[in-house]
C-alpha cells in the first residue's frame, strides 16, 4: 500500500520485486510497506501532526474527520 504521505517524502521508492511487481520500500525505516505497518503508523502520526491534534490522543483524528457529521 503506498499512502499519499509517502509519496512526498524524499526516503520512499518505488522498487521491483522478484515478481515484477511494484514495491514501497521507506529507505527511512528500512522496511516494506507490505511487511510492516510503520508507513501507516507515519501516515496517522503525520495527520495528526499537521492538523495540531496532540500525539497522544490518536482518538481524536476521528473526531476531527467525522465531527461535522455527528
Amino acid at each position: 500500500m503506498v499512502l499519499k504521505v509517502c509519496m512526498n517524502c524524499p526516503f520512499h521508492e518505488i522498487t521491483q520485486n522478484v515478481d515484477n511487481q511494484s514495491v514501497s520500500f521507506c529507505g527511512k525505516e528500512n522496511c516494506y510497506s507490505v511487511y510492516s505497518r510503520c508507513i501507516g503508523q507515519k501516515a496517522l502520526e503525520d495527520f495528526l501532526r499537521k492538523n495540531g491534534v496532540p500525539m497522544g490522543l490518536k482518538r481524536s483524528a476521528l473526531d476531527l474527520c467525522y465531527s461535522s457529521e455527528i
